[in-house]
């Protein structure tokens, strides 16, 4: 099992708990990978309240940072019921 498996069998085993999802962006740092940006917004957005005024922008930055990535990984990243389109 390759580190990037690891990160995301972590994920899936505790989707709701962000320490995997910050180690995994921190992991994603160290190789100047563009989906640890990703990852740490979605952890950001998913504590915001539904009202918060940053809510739109962090949607769209996430939104303009997904076709950087393989889309097949997000669904493993995203957290449940996030994205269900792809």
């Amino acid at each position: 099992m390759s580190d990037e498996d690891a990160f995301l069998a972590a994920i899936a085993a505790a989707p709701l708990d962000d320490t995997p999802r910050l180690v995994y962006a921190d992991g994603l740092d160290d190789r100047n990978d563009p989906r640890a940006e990703y990852v740490r917004l979605e952890v950001e957005r998913q504590h915001l309240k539904p009202k918060d005024k940053r809510r739109p922008d962090l949607t769209a930055r996430l939104e303009a940072l997904r076709p950087l990535a393989d889309i097949h990984r997000f669904p493993r990243i995203d957290r449940p019921g996030r994205y269900t389109f792809y």
